[in-house]
């Protein structure tokens, strides 16, 4: 992997020489040897490349393939007005992205998309914990599974009967479900989007887990591979990375999230308040990396009434503009239980342009 492939040609001769990455300078040091050489990097591994006229055929048997296998392709994320957003669910190769303040609920979305992925949709999910510790992560999937609260859990009093039909559901779901923790030693607060590919390589090699959607609880909390002057390049070489992963193989739909800016005085309970693309936090180059971005919203009272508001705002780059409010039961760690009302709030001429 820290290796690339130098195509050398010099007089008439052809050959390959393996050099580190580290070694770029190999190019100058051959000239300045006075070599009449003509040296360039090429890969050796696959090329992204079409030839549009020549593949038409190849194009219209895929579309033709998705479109009789969208289950195989499309993701619905239980929440129907959202999908209605989606074109039917969070698809192979695209990025979507929560902004929320904290303590509004971006772990407990990120965790009902992937619970509902693996139970209703019956798909492989890897979810990649950042924050709070593996355990942690189980239990409150634990408790969705189960309709418990995190007390009767702790305290074992899940009755017989239900576990009984869990341990069953369980084996069913045998494989669909991988949680991935980077929260202890050296990977705290280190881990980067090389460590989850890592991690998906080495599922497929010991396991044939071959995940179709991947959740990363969350992204403002992962590093980008080299280091870079400010944490605002550093956050859009993260989110980059994470776009760049949903191509990867034969692609991925990535769920993530990030937190918003500080709220101005009174933003947060007032209940005709909705955060933005605008309000992401660090910086802005996120937003241009993801398929789709909505925000979760709720204020203390709502929260008291398990009431919750997603704006579903962007949609590959065109407006959405539509917000969507939603029953909650955090207690049960369900973070949709049904839909109150969906409303079109703005007309795509409605939305503001962000001017940076």
């Amino acid at each position: 992997a820290n290796e690339v492939d130098w195509l050398v040609r010099t007089s008439g001769m052809e050959g390959r020489v393996i050099a580190e990455t580290s070694q770029l300078a190999f190019l100058d040091q051959l000239r300045r040897r006075g070599a009449p050489v003509d040296t360039f990097v090429v890969s050796l591994g696959d090329v992204d490349r079409s030839f549009f006229f020549e593949d038409f055929d190849a194009r219209v048997s895929r579309r033709a393939r998705e479109a009789s296998q969208s289950h195989l392709y499309t993701f619905s994320t239980g929440v129907p007005d959202l999908d209605q957003v989606l074109l039917g669910g969070l698809s192979k190769g695209e990025l979507g992205i929560w902004i929320a303040y904290p303590k509004v609920g971006k772990s407990h979305m990120l965790q009902w998309l992937a619970f509902y992925a693996v139970r209703a949709l019956r798909i492989p999910v890897l979810y990649v914990v950042l924050e709070g510790g593996r355990e942690q992560a189980e239990d409150r999937f634990e408790a969705a599974f189960t309709y418990s609260t995190a007390r009767e859990l702790r305290s074992g009093s899940v009755d017989v009967a239900r576990m009984a039909a869990l341990r069953d559901e369980y084996r069913e779901l045998k494989d669909l479900l991988v949680i991935r923790g980077f929260t202890k030693d050296n990977s705290a607060w280190n881990a980067n989007i090389s460590d989850i590919y890592s991690e998906i390589t080495d599922l497929r090699q010991r396991r044939g887990f071959r995940p179709r959607m991947v959740v990363v609880d969350y992204g403002d909390l992962l590093r980008a591979r080299h280091r870079h002057d400010s944490e605002v390049r550093e956050q859009a070489a993260v989110f980059r990375d994470l776009k760049a992963l949903c191509d990867r193989d034969t692609g991925y739909a990535i769920w993530t999230a990030s937190q918003a800016q500080r709220p101005t005085k009174g933003a947060t309970e007032n209940e005709n308040h909705i955060v933005r693309a605008q309000q992401i936090a660090d910086c802005y180059e996120k937003v241009r990396c993801a398929d789709f971005l909505g925000s979760l919203n709720r204020t203390a009272k709502e929260a008291s009434e398990e009431r919750m508001r997603i704006f579903a705002e962007l949609y590959r780059s065109a407006p959405a503009g539509k917000l969507i409010e939603v029953r909650t039961d955090y207690a049960h760690h369900r973070a949709v239980t049904n839909v109150l009302r969906a409303t079109q709030i703005e007309a795509p001429s409605e939305q503001l342009e962000v001017e940076f």
